[in-house]
């Protein structure tokens, strides 16, 4: 895995473009089979991958993934693809701008001389008819690539080994009126972040994690006279930015 960096204007951050050399046979390197992408400021990165002209992989190669390249919304099982560029006399590059963090998957598809392809001599010139008539589609196992999201506390940036965080148990903490002074304490020891246990109300057990009902927050978050579930939440949206 190579970087790149893209000339930028001054005081703007480089694009950076992070490029994987794929094997002849299109697939991902072993020691490459899981692709960590850091965060990217300012206008995101490029993934590109390249395949090396003459390679068993690079007839009709296309590059398929369920990063969601035409913009649209993430969907785990559709996958989009994209051709590589093709050229007899230079490397195959396929390449996209990753502007959002997640787990992806991609594999590579292309078509391939099919060695299984028998010659039975019946052909008048067995070569071309074995090159043109035994083409057959092949695609690599599925590998991955990860995108770290991009953090920021108080308007810079937070790189992910920075977070230092606190699981706290809403029942515990009494009425959300009542948690800036709890969650003051936990910020002058150092927390920059907080788990909240399910806040929903609870089953039978009393347990955080036995939930009656998933869907409505626990009654004793709030204080005062019943409220609907409307209003809780919007008073835990509210305490939420005030913290």
């Amino acid at each position: 895995m190579q970087r790149f960096a893209t000339p930028a204007q001054p005081g703007a951050p480089p694009f950076m473009v992070w490029s994987l050399d794929l094997a002849d046979d299109g697939t991902t390197p072993a020691d490459k089979s899981f692709i960590r992408i850091p965060a990217a400021a300012g206008p995101g990165c490029a993934l590109r991958f390249r395949i090396l002209v003459g390679s068993t992989a690079a007839a009709d190669t296309v590059l398929h993934t369920n990063y969601p390249l035409d913009g649209s919304e993430y969907e785990r099982t559709q996958f989009h693809a994209k051709p590589f560029s093709s050229g007899s006399q230079t490397d195959l590059i396929c390449e996209f701008r990753i502007q959002r963090p997640g787990p992806y998957q991609y594999y590579i598809s292309y078509k391939s001389i099919d060695d299984d392809g028998a010659d039975d001599g019946a052909s008048a010139n067995p070569m071309l008819e074995r090159i043109y008539g035994a083409a057959t589609e092949r695609r690599t196992p599925t590998a991955y690539f990860l995108v770290d999201p991009q953090l920021t506390l108080g308007g810079s940036a937070l790189p992910l080994d920075g977070i230092v965080l606190q699981s706290v148990g809403p029942k515990w903490l009494g009425p959300i009126d009542g948690w800036a002074a709890h969650l003051a304490a936990a910020s002058a020891l150092g927390y920059n972040m907080v788990h909240f246990l399910p806040l929903q109300q609870r089953g039978g057990s009393d347990s955080p994690y036995s939930l009656y009902d998933q869907l409505e927050l626990s009654d004793d978050l709030f204080a005062g006279k019943p409220r609907g579930r409307a209003e809780k939440d919007q008073r835990l949206r509210e305490a939420l930015l005030e913290m």
